[in-house]
């Protein structure tokens, strides 16, 4: 019984992957590099596509929260960043469909940070963290 179950836990831990798929259509960005843009004139807006709840407890220093499924409301805000829009989500899969929304509608610059782990990345200690791809 126990191998059933590892085995049931292995295939589910597949299903993000084969839905979703691997790759990001943009480029990456560091968590370093990221770091290193903001409060400069090349800062870019981060978003966390996460649910409210999620961003509220805790999410990376000084991004905004526009949860994936609400992303295409916020196409024109998003087409006027000037150096950019760096996206994420806890896991990736999140990150993938506010990505899509925003290639989709021709959205320029697009960045993503992939997932990140909760603690303590980004925590409004200013700390960043690691970004994953």
């Amino acid at each position: 019984m126990p191998a059933i179950i590892r085995a049931l836990g292995c295939l589910l831990t597949l299903i993000p992957a084969l839905a979703f798929g691997e790759e990001f259509q943009t480029p990456a960005i560091t968590a370093e590099d990221l770091a290193a843009r903001q409060g400069t004139p090349e800062e870019m807006v981060v978003v966390d596509v996460r649910p409210l709840g999620e961003y509220k407890s805790g999410h990376v220093a000084g991004a905004i929260n526009i949860p994936y499924d609400k992303v295409e409301k916020h196409l024109d805000e998003l087409g006027q960043a000037k150096n950019g829009v760096v996206l994420y989500c806890t896991q990736g899969h999140r990150t993938r469909e506010a990505e899509q929304t925003l290639l989709d509608h021709d959205v320029p610059n697009v960045f993503g940070c992939g997932s990140f782990e909760t603690t303590p990345c980004g925590q409004e200690s200013g700390s960043w963290g690691r970004c994953f791809r």
